[in-house]
């Protein structure tokens, strides 16, 4: 066969099998989405039940808010509490919302330090100088490339004047009394060097589901996945002697996190708070909703599992 029908036949089981894995691809999701609506309605009584408590129980009324704000009258000391908080081309109605509610916090002792990862849509930059003048607390980098989320967050610590750090992201919520939590719990335990609460998720409607309770400090826990999550507050000095975020973690920069700092702390050191004090947003880029949103944190994740038992072991 001459080489120019040799060639012809090549390309065309190349485009051949590219359209088999196309189709293939289209098929995984669609019983991938087909699952997750199955599992979503089967959850449906829990969700309806927790959403019927939270209406009882958990909502902002005004006297649960004058509560937290006569607690918030007496509280000494009160420590600057700085909200860390990477942004990349985020949703502008869910970015308003975060940041609203840091600014609806009763502890009014706080810094929201953004960085902008280069974010190529122009309207997030101009929302965020925007908020930048609207709140004189609200401090915002623009990094002129684009790092990733280790490399954003650590630009973002950068802003911080703060001793405690909280880490927070870009279309997530904390509750009214987040901050007042942490700083009561701070005074209680002044050596506190990592803090953390239980929390839920939330969907684009902001209803609330999937209510996660932590528990106390488990080491072991810690070494299958990242329980502490979401709200976590660190030691700013014990985060910038360790480097902070590492480059080449994304996807489980937070697990790497926590647990290096553990190796640095005493138990007596690490304090649980058992409250759902942060809204965990779900939606289609978001773990929140799906490990598979981000595939690259399953090996993140167990890169960094492997570094800690690597340094538990020499240490031992």
């Amino acid at each position: 066969m001459p080489p120019s029908l040799l060639a012809v036949g090549d390309g065309m089981m190349a485009t051949l099998i590219m359209a088999m894995i196309q189709l293939f691809t289209r098929f995984a999701d669609m019983v991938r989405d087909a699952n997750a609506r199955r599992l979503r309605r089967r959850r449906a009584p829990a969700r309806l039940a927790y959403q019927q408590w939270v209406r009882e129980n958990d909502a902002p009324t005004s006297e649960r808010l004058m509560g937290f704000a006569e607690r918030y009258r007496r509280l000494v000391p009160r420590p600057l509490i700085s909200v860390i908080m990477p942004v990349y081309n985020a949703n502008l109605n869910w970015l308003d919302q975060a940041i609203e509610s840091i600014r609806g916090q009763v502890y009014q002792e706080w810094e929201l330090c953004i960085a902008d990862d280069c974010s190529p849509r122009r309207e997030v930059r101009e929302a965020l100088s925007a908020w930048s003048l609207k709140d004189a607390r609200i401090k915002v980098a623009f990094r002129s490339e684009n790092g990733h989320i280790s490399a954003a967050s650590n630009s973002a610590i950068e802003l911080a004047s703060g001793p405690f750090l909280a880490l927070m992201d870009q279309d997530d919520l904390i509750t009214p009394n987040a901050l007042l939590e942490m700083a009561e719990a701070i005074g209680q335990h002044p050596k506190a060097g990592l803090l953390y609460s239980d929390e839920d998720k939330i969907d684009a409607e902001n209803l609330r589901e999937s209510p996660t309770k932590k528990g106390g400090w488990d080491p072991d826990r810690l070494q299958i996945h990242n329980y502490i999550s979401h709200l976590g507050v660190y030691r700013t000095e014990l985060v910038r002697a360790l480097g902070g975020f590492r480059v080449g973690y994304e996807g489980a920069q937070d697990h790497d996190l926590v647990l290096r700092c553990s190796e640095r702390l005493d138990a007596q050191q690490i304090i649980y708070i058992p409250q759902i004090l942060y809204h965990w947003r779900m939606h289609e880029h978001s773990t929140a909703s799906s490990r598979r949103a981000k595939p690259y944190a399953v090996a993140a994740r167990e890169k960094c599992i492997a570094d800690h038992k690597i340094r538990m072991s020499s240490k031992a």
